[in-house]
């Protein structure tokens, strides 16, 4: 079985092609620095590789965990990138420097994992979302545990525009304090919230609500799109989402309409927020983990392909 690695770039009407194939290594995750003229892509054998977005040409690589990058958050200054396996190793690296600041491990001999990792706007610290019974912040300087949020299993976190943090996961859409405190939760039309991303302008937060038919085997899912406005996470508009499947990721464009979904069944949806609108649709033959928006129009995915 031969693996052919390979950053395709996709437009709304539809794929444009293959435009580099930098290691032999899988890619398990990318993320587009803050400024636009940077990419990471961490891989299945746990290799942090930093591309020039523009020539796709690497500028630096490093050897981050030695299994699977999970996660990958750039600091808003475009100088630091923080990478997580799903053991619970936490790695944050100055990419200026080619030096690592500090490695933690959040989840030592627990056998459930990390499942995102992102900065806060001033790059103080580094919010950590995983499938133990906690979510953590940890001081970005030194790894310092700041606060432990107790959320149970949590599926994605992030930062509003205040500086609190929301949580999904199964115990709904939770808003803490930085010092872990739970504010409020936020009422679901479905069972539980799974995604969540707020639009770069923060003036909008998208949730990838799930229900599950246990009656059923394999369990019936159905996955709902939902809009709230974030000065009072007001509900603006729900839509359907059609897969049976697992949702990794959802991510806005940059004018704050477009929203990318990315599956485990291999599918990348673009849907219009404010319709719910199907625009594109890419199918692979492997679960779609990586991928992010170069501008309004165009994103750039991570795929591999088996060949026998």
């Amino acid at each position: 079985m031969k693996i052919i690695l390979g950053l395709v770039l996709l437009f709304l009407t539809g794929v444009y092609g293959v435009i580099a194939q930098p290691s032999e290594n899988v890619i398990s995750s990318l993320s587009i620095s803050p400024n636009k003229d940077m990419i990471a892509i961490g891989t299945l054998k746990g290799t942090l590789t930093i591309l020039d977005l523009e020539t796709l040409m690497p500028l630096y690589v490093l050897q981050a965990t030695g299994e699977i990058i999970t996660d990958l958050s750039w600091s808003t200054d475009n100088t630091k990138i923080a990478t997580a396996n799903f053991s619970g190793l936490i790695q944050v690296w100055n990419i200026i420097s080619n030096q690592k600041i500090f490695e933690v491990n959040l989840m030592k001999n627990n056998l459930v994992g990390i499942t995102e990792i992102v900065w806060d706007v001033e790059g103080n610290y580094i919010a950590i979302a995983t499938q133990n019974d906690s979510a953590y912040v940890l001081d970005a300087n030194d790894g310092e545990i700041v606060s432990r949020l107790l959320t149970k299993e949590t599926y994605d976190i992030d930062w509003d525009i205040t500086g609190n943090l929301i949580t999904s996961g199964l115990t709904g859409l939770n808003i803490w304090e930085l010092n872990g405190s739970l504010i409020t939760t936020l009422s679901s039309p479905m069972d539980f919230p799974s995604n969540l991303g707020f639009s770069p302008d923060m003036s909008k937060l998208a949730i990838i609500s799930t229900s599950l038919d246990s009656t059923i085997y394999p369990a019936l899912i159905t996955h709902g799109l939902l809009v709230f406005e974030t000065n009072t996470y007001q509900l603006i508009s729900k839509f359907p989402i059609v897969t049976d499947y697992g949702i990794y990721d959802i991510l806005w464009s940059s004018n704050n309409r477009y929203v990318a979904i990315g599956s485990q069944d291999g599918v990348l949806q673009i849907r219009d927020t404010l319709d719910g609108s199907l625009v594109n649709l890419l199918t692979s033959p492997v679960n779609m983990r990586a991928f992010d928006w170069i501008d309004d129009i165009t994103l750039i995915y991570g795929n591999y392909s088996a060949s026998i």
